[in-house]
């Protein structure tokens, strides 16, 4: 190899998309860089606050690694200087730094020259931090970059049909140890198993039989929930024929006082009449 890394794509974004890539070149973070000048001095920084692996802090924020990935861009870096990077005896997020920089920048053929002989190197590196961290070892991450299109969410850029092909079959044996996209997918299975067993152990820890009493109490409130719309249902069937019966029976007593009123009024108007009549003097 010469000592210039042959590269591809655009020379001012890295190739990167957009949306980081101007949250890189904005951030207050990369300003603070602007007095760092040499490789050494880079790798200083590096190795003193780079934590994770993943392109954002918070929101929009990019993260240290991404940011000193872009510094190390602005040099660039020769191949012997990213031979220390990705082979660095004392950082592991400088070596991952390193692999991702080459996933991003190096010519699509000459990735399994660079990446290849670390597919099985178990130095294990933190892609992701905070409560929901991810864990993964160099060699599954090498396996990622070669095999995936996206690294942590950020699309990479594209392999040719024919390169990827070669890189497929190359990846082949590897598959089985763990470094397919399951092997991500594991770790965050592994994590939620994990954060699952803490609650449920947070959860025993109140009392024993905790579970037991959770499962007493759901089954007794669907059981009161059942007999509580059965109860309804039979009051609803009772009282409609309840309310028949009222209504015939209302309907029964206001015909008999019609029926009485009637009779009352004639009489009383016969009697009226009567009376009238024994009055008139016509009657004398």
């Amino acid at each position: 190899m010469s000592n210039q890394l042959a590269t591809v794509g655009n020379a001012t974004t890295m190739n990167l998309n957009s949306v980081i890539y101007q949250n890189i070149v904005e951030s207050p973070y990369l300003r603070t860089l602007g007095d760092l000048s040499t490789f050494q001095e880079i790798v200083a920084e590096a190795q003193r606050n780079v934590k994770s692996m993943e392109p954002f802090l918070k929101g929009t924020t990019p993260s240290t690694a991404w940011v000193l990935m872009y510094k190390f861009w602005t040099l660039p870096l020769t191949v012997r200087q990213l031979e220390n990077l990705i082979e660095h005896p004392h950082s592991v997020f400088l070596r991952g730094i390193g692999f991702l920089y080459l996933r991003y920048v190096c010519k699509p053929d000459q990735l399994w020259d660079w990446l290849g002989p670390f597919l099985e190197d178990d130095q294990e590196i933190t892609l992701q931090a905070g409560v929901k961290s991810v864990h993964s070892t160099i060699g599954k991450m090498c396996y990622m970059l070669l095999n995936d299109q996206k690294f942590l969410g950020q699309i990479l850029p594209r392999i040719p049909v024919l390169v990827m092909r070669e890189l497929e079959k190359k990846l082949e044996p590897y598959a089985d140890a763990g470094r397919a996209k399951a092997g991500q997918r594991d770790h965050f299975k592994k994590e939620r198993s994990d954060h699952r067993d803490r609650d449920r152990d947070r959860g025993s820890g109140r009392g024993s039989g905790g579970g037991g009493r959770r499962d007493d109490v759901n089954r007794s409130s669907r059981y009161d929930r059942d007999n509580r719309s059965r109860s309804r249902s039979r009051d609803r069937g009772r009282g409609g024929r309840e309310y028949d019966d009222y209504r015939s029976s209302r309907r029964r007593s206001y015909s008999r006082s019609r029926s009485r009123s009637r009779d009352r009024y004639r009489d009383s108007r016969r009697d009226d009449y009567r009376r009238s009549r024994s009055r008139s003097p016509g009657r004398r």
